[in-house]
């Protein structure tokens, strides 16, 4: 837990018709696995898209 950090949030614009959104990095975690695979590594994106995306779940 010593090596865990959050970063300052940021705004990133990757939202369809230029929305934005606030994005808050972390670091000191070795992986991030979703449903069983690494989509990242040591900080860094791998090529893993697993899942899918949700929208609206009747919120």
């Amino acid at each position: 837990f010593d090596r865990l950090k959050l970063r300052s949030p940021d705004i990133v614009h990757d939202l369809p018709n230029g929305g934005k959104r606030l994005a808050q990095q972390a670091e000191g975690y070795v992986a991030t696995f979703v449903s069983g695979q690494a989509i990242r590594r040591n900080g860094e994106s791998t090529a893993a898209r697993p899942g899918q995306l949700v929208r609206n779940a009747g919120i």
